[in-house]
């Protein structure tokens, strides 16, 4: 018998052919069935008009598969950065089950894209966790800067042209 990680580890009933045959299946020794993925000896008892017997044999749980895709992301440079999330795509925890560790990125700060990575996101050894990787984006400082008005008299020197900025702001160390 195998089934995928589900919490419980309870066997549903099985019937052979509809209504045939009902077979009860128990775990070997313990009223507790395992949760975890694993091997479990397990015994089938039959009982059905007239057929009595039981049979050992084998549960086989196996890892429960899951999806995450990181959740794409864009700053502007030198703005704080952003928290990185990501959601479940295919599959599903199991109540009382969480995600443990968080998402990294390429290091870099200036304009450009950067690779969201797995980090350390992980999940109990319950689960096969496959993971979707986006980009962060940094994009351009919007900035405007205005001239300053200057004037001169006629063969005075050149006064030194200057600036301020009207929107925006520079980045500390730009």
């Amino acid at each position: 018998l195998t089934q995928t990680y589900d919490g419980t580890g309870r066997i549903v009933t099985a019937t052979t052919d509809p209504g045939a045959l009902t077979v009860h299946i128990t775990y070997d020794g313990s009223s507790t069935p395992p949760i975890n993925v694993g091997t479990y000896a397990v015994v089938a008892a039959i009982d059905d008009e007239g057929y009595e017997g039981s049979a050992s044999g084998t549960l086989t749980v196996s890892k429960r598969p899951i999806t995450v895709t990181a959740d794409a992301k864009t700053k502007v440079y030198g703005d704080p950065e952003p928290t990185l999330t990501f959601h479940v795509t295919t599959g599903s925890l199991v109540t009382g089950d969480s995600f443990a560790g968080a998402l990294t990125r390429v290091a870099g700060e200036n304009v450009g894209t950067y690779a969201i990575q797995q980090g350390t996101l992980a999940l109990n050894n319950n689960y096969v966790l496959t993971y979707v990787g986006a980009n962060l984006s940094i994009t351009a400082r919007p900035i405007a800067v205005t001239a300053d008005a200057k004037t001169k008299g006629y063969g005075d020197p050149e006064p030194a042209l200057t600036y301020h900025i009207t929107t925006g702001s520079l980045v500390a160390g730009d």
